[in-house]
């Protein structure tokens, strides 16, 4: 006697279009088209060490402005947006 295989259900199917996020985005630039992240990443920092170094919440370097969280670069924005103070809390109901 032989056995019958058991059915397994396919999935079903989903039309949602994928969420890709910024580190795949960035994995992507650095495997596929060979992005040196390690020499952008050492850039920025060299650029903003002096903001750092004297408590800056900003610094702005060819043409970008690198926001800064105590010692960390945590955004790069066009010159022109406004960046709040990040040394201070946001006011409550803001946001």
């Amino acid at each position: 006697m032989s056995r019958k295989p058991i059915a397994i259900p396919m999935p079903v199917a989903s039309s949602a279009w994928p969420d890709v996020t910024d580190h795949a985005v960035l994995r992507y630039l650095e495997r596929r088209h060979g992005l040196d992240v390690a020499s952008i990443r050492e850039q920025i920092a060299r650029a903003c060490i002096d903001g750092v170094r004297y408590g800056a919440t900003g610094v702005t370097h060819d043409g970008v402005k690198f926001v800064l969280q105590q010692e960390r670069v945590v955004s790069c924005l066009p010159t022109n947006w406004h960046s709040r103070d990040l040394r201070t809390p946001k006011p409550e109901g803001d946001g």
